[in-house]
């Protein structure tokens, strides 16, 4: 996902000045592709760009705001965390799952979804410019995605998988009876 796509596109310059000096990223790229991303923060941004963090969901938990992709684990730790997020899902994946994934976060106001074609230097820097502006936005965006956490998920499958195979047990030993 071109998360540097502003600075590379002369987005900073749509960023207001003051705005732009608060502005820390934090950005993971894949393995081998460091190089090609490196350069595009030499714009008076502070950015600390690795194709691995050890300490990921405390970089999460601390961000004001998160700018990711929308697989369901990412979706999860959002929520669980309680992180405002841009959520950009891969196009052409199948059934537009990441899209499935984001859209009650984004219906309930714990995220920004955005496709991958709508993602320009424009929308970013105006969100970003939006956002910078009204913390209340993220504080509120911050609290709905809270909202939708299901930190005990597991337990709750496990109880509804042993309650499925306990009737299934039961009405097996009601035919041999």
């Amino acid at each position: 996902m071109p998360a540097f796509l502003p600075i590379r596109s002369g987005g900073d310059r749509r960023i207001a000045g003051d705005l732009k000096a608060r502005l820390r990223v934090v950005h993971q790229v894949p393995r081998g592709r460091y190089g090609k991303h490196c350069g595009l923060w030499e714009i008076s941004v502070y950015a600390e760009i690795r194709d691995f963090f050890d300490d990921l969901p405390a970089r999460m938990r601390r961000a004001h705001l998160v700018i990711c992709r929308g697989g369901a684990s990412t979706v999860c730790e959002l929520s669980l965390l309680g992180a405002p997020a841009i959520i950009v899902p891969l196009p052409g994946s199948l059934d537009q799952d990441q899209a499935h994934n984001v859209r009650e976060l984004n219906e309930k106001g714990g995220a920004w979804m955005v496709s991958q074609t709508e993602f320009t230097t424009e929308w970013l820097s105006g969100k970003l410019n939006e956002l910078m502006l009204n913390i209340e936005l993220l504080n509120a965006a911050s609290a709905r995605s809270l909202s939708l956490a299901r930190p005990d998920a597991d337990l709750r499958l496990c109880r509804y998988a042993l309650s499925l195979i306990k009737s299934d047990s039961s009405a097996g030993k009601e035919k041999k009876q």
